[in-house]
């Protein structure tokens, strides 16, 4: 089974390749077999976690800051997701950091119940599960905030949403 997390990362940046219209290349780490704490990847990624990009001779970690980079890079080869304004930036950027610690959290924890509660051995609850409704967050438009929420809510509507 695939972990949750590693699900999550996954889905954010084929959603990003996706929404941009990009050739992204994700390379996929075997923690089980300790590859994040490898010489060659803890230079990349000196916590030993993921993600990481590197693009040419850039390297940068925590899926948030890879996100930005790579909406702002390639904003004009797709949907601005930073917003056309300096306000609108704002909100999203604000609405990024919001996310990180109130909604990640708790949509993790649904998606747990949700997706995986019986096979790690215990009774979904399914009160958590009935709880959920998505908006745009940082204004009256789809932005980088919002897809940044999207791998957990797409993994819990299911392959058809």
């Amino acid at each position: 089974m695939v972990q949750p997390v590693l699900l999550s990362i996954v889905s954010c940046f084929a959603l990003l390749r996706r929404v941009l219209n990009l050739k992204l290349y994700l390379w996929i780490l075997r923690k089980k077999k300790g590859e994040n704490k490898s010489p060659d990847y803890l230079n990349l990624q000196p916590f030993g976690v993921i993600p990481v990009i590197q693009d040419r001779d850039y390297t940068l970690y925590e899926s948030r800051a890879i996100i930005s980079y790579i909406a702002e890079k390639y904003k004009f080869q797709g949907t601005d997701l930073l917003g056309k304004s300096n306000e609108e930036r704002g909100l999203v950027e604000q609405w990024l950091e919001v996310e990180a610690p109130n909604y990640h959290p708790h949509v993790y924890n649904l998606a747990i119940h949700a997706l995986s509660a019986s096979v790690l051995g215990f009774p979904p609850d399914e009160k958590l599960i009935q709880e959920s409704e998505a908006k745009y967050l940082a204004g009256d438009f789809f932005s980088l905030a919002n897809l940044s929420h999207l791998p957990f809510m797409h993994c819990l509507l299911g392959p058809h949403q």
